[in-house]
């Protein structure tokens, strides 16, 4: 199973230009296959909006199911580092897809009408979470974030060094990549090239040189320098 914040895999970049592009993605989380759309939205925001796979009852009626929508917005703050501002949770139905809901349910009787208007339960995680302190939630997201950030950290100063090129630097073979592909392009191609020329070389050449691998645990999750201390929620919890 596929952890839960918004991995899965990557379709192509079906539709993409100077404001971005977008790619559906599928993958398994919680025990819970999903499926649905990503965006890029130039030049900060990656978005997420997908279904889970049907689920049935004893009597073989659907049982209703939350969609899963996430936002992410990275804004670089200096060379290497980046703000990330995270929010989720179910967007407002609009007008033409609450016709299409109604035209769906007249046409599939009364029974699949009451199923869908149901609202899906709530989960005991999804009980517990709102339950707990603000900083609290703040502490387990800083950890969730935690698994991805040595990696990234890592792996882009291998990416520079080789050339500034992902795809000369990784072997990405799988489908699952080709999103990644997509936005080290289009940074290319849109981002970078109207920089001001550097030391560096390739096609990063304008962000200039990173500052130097950080080796330390303790400096690499330093969690109150990077979120505790920019936040009231958790200076009042301190």
């Amino acid at each position: 199973d596929g952890g839960g914040g918004g991995g899965g895999g990557g379709g192509g970049d079906a539709a993409s230009g100077v404001r971005g592009f977008w790619f559906d993605f599928g993958d398994r989380t919680m025990g819970k296959r999903r499926a649905g759309v990503g965006a890029f939205r130039a030049p900060f925001v990656v978005a997420y909006n997908a279904d889970y796979e049907a689920q049935y009852d004893k009597k073989g009626r659907p049982r209703p199911s939350r969609p899963f929508n996430l936002t992410v917005v990275c804004v670089p703050t200096s060379a290497g580092r980046s703000r990330a501002i995270i929010f989720g949770g179910s967007q407002p139905e609009t007008k033409e897809a609450r016709r299409a809901r109604r035209r769906q349910q007249a046409t599939e009787g009364a029974e699949a009408a009451e199923a869908a208007d149901k609202k899906p339960p709530s989960s005991p995680a999804s009980l517990l979470f709102k339950l707990l302190p603000v900083w609290l939630g703040h502490l387990f997201s800083n950890r969730f974030l935690d698994s991805d950030l040595a990696f990234l950290h890592y792996q882009e100063q291998v990416v520079r060094t080789r050339g500034g090129e992902a795809a000369g630097s990784y072997f990405m073979p799988t489908q699952s990549d080709r999103c990644i592909a997509a936005l080290r392009r289009w940074l290319s191609s849109h981002a970078l090239s109207g920089l001001p020329a550097s030391s560096a070389s390739g096609p990063h050449a304008g962000l200039g040189p990173l500052p130097p691998p950080i080796y330390s645990r303790d400096a690499l999750f330093d969690h109150f320098t990077q979120h505790t201390s920019h936040c009231r929620h958790c200076q009042a919890a301190v």
